[in-house]
Parts: C-alpha cells; sequence; structure tokens
C-alpha cells in the first residue's frame, strides 16, 4: 500500500514494491488505497508511419568545402563491451567529410541485433503486458546478450533506469528507443552553412546564454541548434527551447550524433505539443481524476505551468536530473513530461493546498529526486482514465 507521502522522503529504494496501490479520491481531504496490479512502465504509442529504416537518404554527390573548421570534439564513446560480436547490424556508415565532427565508427554497429525497421514492426502489435521481465534483467544485460527485444529493452528502462554513470549505455540505448539513423556527416555540414531565419538565430543565442557550460560546449551547442532549427523550418514544425534540449543530448553524445538523437527526439512532438490548451485540458483530466480538491485549486493559475512544462522543467532540474528524466521520455514519449508534472503535484499537495498561489509555490519550492518523480509518474499513467492517456499520446 502506499500514497502520495511515500515518495516525499527522497529517492525510493532499489527494492521499491511495484505491485503499488492507485490513489482514489473519495472526499476532499484523503486518499484511500484500492489495490491494483500495477506493471511499471507505459507503452510508448507509436503509429506506422513513424517507422524508418536506416539509410542514408540524404547523401549528396558535391564535398564539403576543405576549409572548414574542424568540429567538435572526439568522441568519448569507447568500446561497450569488447567480448561482444556488434557486426551484425548493418548501419551503412557515413561517407567521411574533412571538417565533420569525428564520430567512431564502431558507435552505430553497436546496436547490434536491434534491427529497427524489423523490431519496431513486430513490437507495435505485441501488447506490453505480453513482454516477459526476468528479474535477474537489467538494460546492460539486454544490450549485452543481444536480446533484440524493443519492448523489453523499453520495460527495463522504465523499470530499472540507466546507471548515472554508463553514457555509454545511455547512448546505445536511447538511440535505439528513438529509431535513429546512421549518422551523416554531409547532411550535417550542408545544414550548418544554410541561413537561418535571423528571429529564430536572437531567440537560439539569447537561450544559449543561460545555459551553463564553458565556450566550447555552448559552441558545439550553437551549432547543433542552428541544423535542427533548418531541418524544422523545412517541416514547418515548431519547437521552442531548443539550446535547453539540445544541452541534455550534449550529456550523452558527441555533437553530431547529439543532432541525429535530438532531431530523432524532437519528431515525437506533434504541433499540438505547445497548444496551451490541449497539455491544459491533458494535465487537468489527470489531476481531476486523482485529486478533485487538488484540480480545484490550482486551476485558475494552471498557464503558470507554461514555461516550465515547454523547457521540459531544465530551469529546475540539475543536467545529472535531467539525463534521468529524459531516459523516461525517450522511453515513452515527449508529452509523458505531463505526467511528471502530476507527480511534483501530488508531492506538493498538501503545501499547495495552504499556499494562494499554488503552481508559483510548486516552481519555487525545492526539487525533488528525478527516480522518484519518475516511478510516481508511471503510477499516475496506469491510474489515469484510458481517455485521458490517448488524449496525451496525441500531443
Amino acid at each position: 500500500m502506499c500514497d502520495a507521502s511515500d515518495f516525499d522522503k527522497g529517492e525510493l529504494d532499489d527494492d521499491f514494491d511495484w505491485s503499488l496501490t492507485g490513489f482514489k479520491q473519495t472526499d476532499s481531504n484523503k486518499f484511500i488505497n484500492s489495490k491494483i496490479v500495477v506493471t511499471p512502465t507505459a507503452k510508448r504509442p507509436l503509429d506506422s508511419s513513424s517507422t524508418s529504416t536506416p539509410s542514408n537518404s540524404f547523401q549528396t554527390s558535391k564535398s564539403a568545402p576543405t576549409n572548414q573548421e574542424e568540429l567538435g570534439k572526439k568522441s568519448d564513446i569507447t568500446d561497450f563491451d569488447d567480448g561482444s560480436d556488434w557486426n551484425s547490424f548493418d548501419t551503412q556508415q557515413p561517407t567521411s567529410v574533412k571538417g565533420a565532427p569525428k564520430v567512431k565508427p564502431h558507435f552505430l554497429s553497436d546496436l547490434s541485433d536491434f534491427d529497427i525497421s524489423e523490431s519496431f514492426n513486430q513490437s507495435k502489435s505485441a501488447p506490453i503486458n505480453q513482454v516477459d521481465v526476468s528479474e535477474d534483467l537489467d538494460v546492460q544485460q539486454v544490450i549485452q546478450t543481444k536480446i533484440g527485444d524493443i519492448e523489453l529493452l523499453r520495460k527495463m528502462v522504465l523499470m530499472k533506469g540507466i546507471p548515472s554513470d554508463q553514457n555509454t549505455l545511455r547512448a546505445i540505448t536511447w538511440s535505439v528507443l528513438l529509431e535513429r539513423l546512421p549518422s551523416n556527416a554531409q547532411v550535417y555540414m550542408i545544414l550548418l552553412r544554410s541561413t537561418l531565419d535571423q528571429g529564430n538565430e536572437n531567440t537560439i543565442e539569447w537561450e544559449l546564454q543561460e545555459i551553463k557550460c564553458n565556450d566550447q560546449r555552448r559552441e558545439q551547442t550553437r551549432r547543433v541548434c542552428h541544423c535542427i532549427q533548418n531541418v524544422l523550418e523545412v517541416m514547418h514544425k515548431d519547437v521552442q527551447h531548443i539550446p535547453q534540449i539540445v544541452d541534455i543530448f550534449m550529456e550523452v553524445y558527441e555533437e553530431l550524433q547529439a543532432f541525429c538523437a535530438c532531431t530523432s527526439f524532437l519528431m515525437n512532438m506533434t504541433n499540438y505539443f505547445y497548444d496551451e490548451s490541449c497539455w491544459q485540458i491533458s494535465l487537468m483530466r489527470i489531476i481531476t481524476n486523482i485529486d478533485f480538491d487538488l484540480s480545484l485549486h490550482i486551476f485558475q493559475e494552471i498557464s503558470v505551468l507554461t514555461n516550465h512544462y515547454i523547457s521540459f522543467g531544465s530551469q529546475k532540474y540539475s543536467k545529472e536530473e535531467m539525463v534521468i528524466l529524459f531516459d523516461f521520455l525517450v522511453a515513452t514519449r515527449p508529452s509523458y513530461f505531463i505526467y511528471i508534472i502530476c507527480a511534483e503535484l501530488l508531492l506538493s499537495r498538501e503545501e499547495l493546498l495552504r499556499s494562494k498561489t499554488p503552481v508559483s509555490t510548486l516552481l519555487r519550492a525545492r526539487p525533488f529526486p528525478m527516480r522518484s518523480l519518475v516511478k510516481l509518474a508511471q503510477v499516475i499513467i496506469l491510474e489515469s482514465k484510458k481517455e485521458s492517456r490517448e488524449y496525451i499520446d496525441c500531443l
């Protein structure tokens, strides 16, 4: 049995009982426990149109200029496991381009048996509750033993997470879950040389100043943002706070790989993601179902959460916590950040009900441990009504 108070004392233990009880509101002041069977995961909805086949479809016959300043630092991705055979995955390595960011040629071959074109097609028709999970498995073992089961990998990320110091493992896992295409240095160079709308350029420059990093890292982030914005303009897609999002991927990847992975992540966001009426309705539906009193109390101030929502909480949480958050968002979808906000609201319930400006109070409060928020968010997902979940899936 558990209620919201079980989550306000910091990080949850490793032996956290996933046979949790859900939240059911019966009066104005308290929850009662209603025992349910919980599977600690959320299947990321995928459309058949979103499946991509690895290819270098943007190859160009013209070579990039040879006088371009060398971009990026040398990749710090090292061999994941020297004893494993990672050569069975055909990655179609990008053509070498002078002046392009350096990429270790073996990196994408580390994806091994995770054949994106086949595995994702198979996983769409397989309900998440049919995925067998052994207690002895973790994310590293799923990768190393080359099981090739995307849904199992997704479930392991949600259930057990990725160790904070395992950036190589995290990079490979994110690439698999995001269906990331092989890196193409020539396309990156073309995008880098293209002209960007002055308004977007100024916005990127202004937001870059808020990121705490050294000059080299800031310049790399600027280049990635420039290229991503060019891609989004062609696709008529509007994404806000790009530098803050790119900065998280730069914590895991080097420059060119960060561009590819971040672009794949942003492609999972629809044009409704930033529509205030859409995400606010989604949030209020979830909170109303769990705690009616709290929903009434925060309703008038819900718009104050806008900046927190569109920046994925980057202004409140540290980079280390943001990486853990993105483990969750990569394994589900970007719009599932709404469930994280719901978890924040529930953990701050008593304080918010006493406040005349509850949402402002929430944003000023100390951050909760991200792993605790992620675990509570998964309980909220499973306790939410089907129509509410489907609404969020469309964002």
